[in-house]
C-alpha cells in the first residue's frame, strides 16, 4: 500500500520530546497478526493487515529518540498499545479505527508521543436497533435509520478511547428518539445521557480519557407552520422548536395576526399544541403595523400555549409577535 503524508500535530510542551528525525529507519514490515515491536528489529514502519490486531510498542527507556509509523491496512481496527503502563500522549492505547489510518510516534525515553496522524475517510455504520459502541469497532459515524421505537446508543469506556471522535445521527422519519448514554457513570459534558429526538439531529463527541466532551451538536432547525387561535385572521405563523443539551425544549416563533377591537384591551393568542414553561411569564416582543405603537407587554402564559398582548389600537391591526421561549414539553407537531 501507499503510505500517505501525515497531518503533523504539536505535542505537549516538553524539552524531552525528540526532534522528528533523530532516530528512524526506512525499513517497513507487514504483519497479519498482533506484533510486539522489538528494540533491535530495525523497523521504521509496521503495516498491519489483520483486523482486530494489536501493535505493542517497545520499552520507551530502550528506544529514546526512536520514530515509528504504524499503518492500518486491515478490514477493521488496529490497536497501538504502550508497553506495560507506558503511555501514548498520556493514554494507554491508541486506536487506528479503519483502513488507511496511520500514526507516527516519537519516543522521549519515558513515553511515546504522537507527531503525525493520517485518516482517509469516515467509517460509517447504520443501525436500526440498540447498539453498544465497541472499543475496536472502528466506527466514526453511527446512523440510526429506524426509530419507530426509542433506541439506546451506549458509548464505550472513555479511558480506552482517549482522543476518539464519534458522531451519532438520527435520520429516521419515525418519532422515536436515540438516547446516547455514557458507559456506567461516565458523562457527556456533565450529562449522564443526551436524547436525539428529531430527524437529522446529531451529536459529535470526543473522549478525554475520563469522560466524553461535546464537539458539535444539532437537534433540529425544521420550521413548522403554527396554528394561531385568536384575532380575526392569521397572516403568517412559523416556528422552529429545538431542544438544548440541557434537555429543555424551546420555541423560536414569529407570526402576524389581525386584531379588531372597539377599545384598548388585552388580547390572548394561542399557539396550538404548544405548552410554555410553568412558572413566571416569559417576555416576547410585539408590534403592529401602525409603526408608532407597540404593545405594553407581550408575555407567555405559563403551562399553556397562550401569549398575552396589551392591545393598543382600536382599529384592525397586523400584530407581529416574535420570541424564543422555554416550553414545558416537546411540541406534539415535532417529528
Amino acid at each position: 500500500m501507499t503510505i500517505r503524508s501525515f497531518d503533523f500535530i504539536s505535542g505537549p510542551e516538553s524539552d524531552t520530546i525528540p526532534d522528528a528525525g533523530t532516530v528512524e529507519s526506512s525499513t517497513a514490515v507487514t504483519k497479519g497478526i498482533s506484533y510486539t515491536v522489538l528494540d533491535d528489529d530495525g523497523y521504521g514502519t509496521i503495516i498491519m493487515t489483520g483486523a482486530g490486531t494489536t501493535v505493542t510498542l517497545p520499552t520507551a527507556s530502550a528506544n529514546d529518540n526512536r520514530r515509528l509509523i504504524i499503518v492500518n491496512d486491515s478490514s477493521g481496527s488496529v490497536t497501538v498499545d504502550g508497553e506495560g503502563a507506558e503511555t501514548i500522549n498520556g493514554a494507554l492505547t491508541y486506536l487506528l479505527t479503519y483502513n488507511g489510518n496511520s500514526i507516527q510516534l516519537l519516543c522521549n525515553g519515558t513515553e511515546w508521543f504522537i507527531s503525525g496522524i493520517h485518516k482517509e475517510e469516515l467509517n460509517i455504520s447504520t443501525k436500526s436497533s440498540d447498539y453498544v459502541i465497541l472499543d475496536n469497532d472502528g466506527y466514526d459515524l453511527i446512523i440510526f435509520d429506524d426509530t419507530s421505537s426509542n433506541r439506546t446508543c451506549t458509548l464505550p469506556t472513555a479511558a480506552d478511547n482517549t482522543g476518539r471522535v464519534i458522531k451519532i445521527k438520527n435520520i429516521s422519519t419515525d418519532k422515536g428518539l436515540i438516547n446516547v448514554d455514557g458507559e456506567g457513570a461516565e458523562t457527556i459534558d456533565g450529562y449522564t445521557d443526551i436524547d436525539l429526538d428529531c430527524k437529522f439531529s446529531y451529536l459529535k463527541i470526543v473522549s478525554n480519557g475520563t469522560s466524553w466532551e461535546i464537539l458539535d451538536y444539532h437537534f433540529t432547525d425544521k420550521q413548522y407552520t403554527l396554528t394561531i387561535v385568536g384575532g380575526t385572521s392569521t397572516v403568517r405563523a412559523v416556528g422552529t422548536p429545538y431542544r438544548g443539551i440541557d434537555g429543555i425544549w424551546n420555541l423560536k416563533y414569529n407570526f402576524e395576526v389581525n386584531v379588531s377591537s372597539a377599545t384598548r384591551t388585552d388580547i390572548t393568542l394561542t399557539i396550538s399544541n404548544t405548552v410554555f414553561k410553568a412558572g413566571p411569564k416569559q417576555a416576547c416582543s410585539s408590534s403592529h403595523n401602525s409603526g408608532s405603537k407597540v404593545g405594553l407587554h407581550a408575555r407567555t402564559t405559563p403551562s399553556s400555549g397562550a401569549i398575552d398582548i396589551a392591545h393598543q389600537s382600536v382599529n384592525t391591526s397586523g400584530y407581529r409577535v416574535s420570541g424564543d421561549n422555554e416550553l414545558n414539553i416537546k411540541p406534539t407537531y415535532v417529528e
